[in-house]
Order: structure tokens, then sequence, then C-alpha cells
């Protein structure tokens, strides 16, 4: 109970720091022109050009989920440590991740920086699936910090760049909507498969579903920046 309250505290400072942050910020003021809603559709609320980007997060989303779920169980069940280094560990090398597909992305390829974030995830999830060690956890902790940590903002921007420059905004909440629809869905259909398929079953549902989300992005998304 002491540890969750810990948790809760150091939540709830990270929330102060970042209120007050804001306060810091110079954002310069945008005119962008938007015409009137003359009738109530799906496109008020969903920029119909974000979607298929969106929808590969959404699937990215899934595949996380079964991390943030189960990872703790999962150690626990197999006697390993290093559950409590897992995400220290994947935010080290975030870091790292985060810089190479900057640099990657800028130079117009996006989507090979896009399929490989989605390759490594699934690496990511296999490893974690056959996870006998705790070296092999640290090992898929490696993968997702090369995947995760920067599929999200690869396809934040990409849904930005395919939708018109008035729909900014619009496209944002659309990405977002297909994020956290995605992640909790994934605890919810996940949690009723885990009784019978296992913890390594779940995680590899989630790698292949990552398998799916590639042929979606080559489907829909890749012939936008050959």
């Amino acid at each position: 109970m002491a540890y969750i309250n810990r948790v809760f505290f150091l939540a709830m400072i990270s929330f102060i720091i970042s209120f007050f942050a804001i306060l810091f910020l110079n954002l310069k003021e945008i005119k962008i022109y938007k015409a009137p809603i003359k009738q109530l559709q799906i496109s008020n609320f969903i920029e119909i050009k974000a979607v298929p980007i969106s929808s590969v997060v959404f699937i990215a989303g899934f595949s996380y989920g079964s991390i943030l779920a189960f990872l703790s169980l999962y150690t626990q069940n197999l006697n390993l440590t290093s559950g409590v280094f897992y995400y220290p560990f994947y935010s080290v090398f975030a870091i790292v991740s985060v810089w190479i597909y900057g640099k990657i992305f800028d130079d117009k390829k996006e989507n090979f920086a896009t399929m490989l974030s989605l390759f490594l995830f699934f690496i990511s999830l296999i490893v974690l699936s056959k996870a006998k060690n705790n070296f092999h956890i640290l090992i898929s902790a490696f993968f997702l910090a090369f995947d995760w940590a920067s599929i999200k903002s690869l396809c934040q921007t990409i849904a930005i760049k395919l939708s018109p420059k008035d729909k900014i905004g619009l496209a944002n909440s659309t990405f977002f909507i297909f994020v956290n629809l995605g992640i909790g869905i994934s605890l919810y259909i996940l949690g009723m498969f885990e009784p019978i398929f296992g913890f390594r079953g779940v995680y590899q549902i989630s790698a292949f579903a990552l398998i799916l989300g590639m042929i979606f992005y080559y489907k829909f998304v890749w012939k936008s920046f050959k």
C-alpha cells in the first residue's frame, strides 16, 4: 500500500511541475480560417485523412497494452526481478531512439522509420513471450525503446502531414482517440485471452497484431510517401 501511495504522490508531483511549466511557454497565435459547420457529420469530430495512420497506431497501442497490463504479473510468475527495471532501462534507450528516428524521418524516410519501429516492436514482444531470464526481459525493453517510444511521434507527425492545415487540431485529436482506444480495448480483450493462452500467448497475439499493422500501413499509408 505504501508503494502505491508513493507512485500516486510522484504522479501528482509530475502533474504539478507540468502544469506550472505551461505558464512559461511562449506560443504564437496562429490565425486559421475555419468554415462554419453547416450540418452535424463525422468529419466534424474525426479527420478522415488521419484515420489510416491513426489505425496503425491503434494496433500498436493494442499491442503495447499487453505490456502495461501483464508485465509485472508475468515477471513475478517467472520468478524474475527484472520487471522493476524494465521501464528505467527502456527510458534510457528511448532518448537515443527518438533522436535516431528523428534524423531518419527528417531525411524523408517516413516509410522506413515507421515500418522499422513496427518490426522492432514485433521483435520486442516475441522476445518477451519467450523470456526465461532477466536478460531476455531487458532485451525486450531495449527493443521496445526503439519502437513504442518513437512510433507515437512518427505516426502523429504523419497524421498532421496528411491532413489539411486548417485541421491540424482535429488530426491530433483523431490520432489520440485511436491511441487511447487501442490501449483501452487491449486491456479488456487480452484480459479475456490470458486465462486461455497464458501470458506468453497474450504477448504472441500482441506481436502478430503488429504484422497486421505493418500490412495496413503498407496498404493505406506507404504510397503517400513514395
